[in-house]
């Protein structure tokens, strides 16, 4: 008995020095002994970081949604079934690993060896697959709530003639029925990281602010919600309010 509280001594207080002051309320949880050092070495990593782009990208994996797609069902019905390729590169990115070989662009640029220029190349094809993606996610996650919508919705426009991504087909909120235009922009962009380095979500947010902007003439008549998300996982601050709200639909 003796030696057992002598090991408990010793694990406490490595423990403490690793985390002064984050002891645990329940001894016995392993979990909240867990979250205090993963939270320590979290910090410690961005604290270290030597770069605007390792900060942004540590700050961004690290909100709660960016981790959404490990708990999700890997099923290729319902389009959650990720290829090795996709999810090797997935991984790769969030860690800031080596994912490829430098090259040069067909836009002109070269390609570094971490993948980040795809990311957001005006000529990348995955701009646009990444899109679609996005709002059928947003789509079967309303249908699935009992929400019939639809996509891109006919004699819908904004200012500029173009239609958002999507409209219920029922009231949403208060007899209105809910219109949503989403968008992913790079956490890494060089037109974003003065801001995704200090704070995660900023780009996202700032992105779903100007998308108002562009709705505020159908504001009115229906509820807009505009869904931000950006490359690296975080979310705006509106995805997240809709997110809760389609969660407890």
């Amino acid at each position: 008995m003796s030696e057992t509280s002598s090991y408990l001594a010793e694990a406490r207080e490595a423990f403490n020095l690793a985390c002064p002051s984050k002891e645990p309320v329940s001894l016995f949880s392993q979990r909240q002994w867990d979250d205090a050092l993963c939270a320590n070495v979290l910090q410690e990593l961005i604290n270290s970081s030597t770069s605007a782009k390792d900060r942004a990208r540590l700050l961004a994996v690290s909100t709660r949604e960016s981790s959404y797609w490990l708990q999700a069902l890997p099923s290729k019905h319902i389009g959650t079934l990720l290829d090795h390729l996709t999810l090797t590169i997935t991984v790769g990115l969030r860690l800031g690993a080596r994912i490829q070989q430098p090259h040069l662009c067909h836009c002109g640029e070269t390609v570094d060896v971490y993948g980040h220029h795809s990311l957001a190349c005006a000529k990348s094809a995955g701009r646009f697959s990444r899109h679609a993606s996005l709002n059928g996610v947003i789509r079967r996650s309303l249908v699935t709530a009992k929400v019939p919508a639809v996509l891109e919705p006919n004699g819908l426009a904004r200012s500029d003639g173009k239609r958002p991504d999507g409209m219920t087909l029922v009231p949403w909120k208060q007899g209105r029925s809910l219109v949503w235009d989403a968008t992913c922009v790079d956490t890494l962009a060089l037109s974003h990281i003065q801001v995704t380095s200090v704070a995660a979500g900023t780009a996202a947010t700032k992105a779903e602010r100007a998308k108002r902007r562009k709705y505020e003439n159908i504001e009115n008549n229906f509820i807009f919600v505009p869904f931000g998300v950006e490359t690296m996982g975080s979310w705006g601050e509106d995805a997240r309010s809709f997110f809760k709200d389609l969660r407890s639909a």
